[in-house]
């Protein structure tokens, strides 16, 4: 599919201080955005834009580049370059809820409940919430979808004595949500730890993707603010829908005393 109209020259200010490959990528990426070109749409050539616009073909490059790395087209011999669904782009900097950080970027959650169940926990989920094995928890399986995609699968468990009457039929998009309304405390601080891993036919079947699909594998613990450890979690987050990120800053060492 060819995309009409594409640019002009008009779009472009060939004597601005900011590159002619910064302004193509903005072309096409608000057009991403806006959702003016859609996953499957094809962009025009590269030969096209280059004598069309007369902009070198290392100018075209970067921009496409750049798009191709952020993960919002694909550049395949014999089609073009096509644009994709982007992978879900989350920081890793910040304390994690998947319902609001879904609608901060513009995409509707939802969740659809696999399983829920009271049970003794097993021996790992157990000493990350901190108590006997004896404890009663709820084991809680969910698909969790943007925009009608699923992205994750989760299986948290939490301490039945947090919320003693909770139903698989009050569960709603936001777990939080429910969790803060049981405690009256707020989500704190949580720990994660992040594997690489290959899915199984039942994890690939249920999250809609090829077995054997590269995921991130996630395991975490989360503390409110009565200081309690109110939920473990495992997260399954397929390598190809989702993307993560993570600001790396410097120590306050005085690295002028290292010798």
């Amino acid at each position: 599919m060819k995309l009409e109209p594409y640019f002009t020259r008009q779009n472009f200010d060939y004597v601005s201080p900011v590159p002619l490959y910064v302004q193509l990528y903005k072309l096409i990426n608000s057009k991403i955005v806006e959702r003016i070109w859609k996953p499957g749409d094809i962009l025009p050539p590269e030969r096209w834009i280059c004598n069309e616009l007369e902009l070198s073909r290392t100018t075209v490059r970067q921009a496409l580049n750049q798009l191709a790395q952020e993960g919002k087209i694909v550049r395949t011999k014999g089609k073009g370059t096509v644009v994709v669904k982007p992978k879900l782009r989350r920081s890793l900097n910040n304390l994690y809820n998947f319902s609001s950080e879904m609608m901060e970027l513009g995409m509707t959650p939802h969740s659809k409940l696999v399983s829920f169940e009271v049970i003794k926990p097993p021996a790992f989920a157990a000493q990350q919430l901190e108590i006997e094995q004896k404890t009663k928890v709820y084991k809680i399986c969910r698909l969790r979808y943007a925009d009608n995609e699923s992205l994750l699968l989760e299986t948290a468990y939490i301490p039945v004595r947090l919320c003693p009457n909770l139903t698989a039929k009050e569960l709603n998009d936001s777990l939080y949500a429910m969790i803060i309304e049981y405690t009256n405390a707020l989500p704190a601080e949580a720990s994660e730890v992040y594997e690489a891993i290959a899915l199984t036919e039942k994890q690939a079947n249920l999250l809609n993707t090829k077995p054997g699909m590269p995921s991130f594998r996630i395991q975490r613990t989360s503390k409110n603010t009565n200081g309690d450890i109110f939920e473990y979690s495992v997260i399954l987050a397929p390598g190809n829908r989702n993307k993560y990120e993570i600001t790396l800053k410097r120590n306050s060492i005085d690295y002028t005393r290292i010798v």
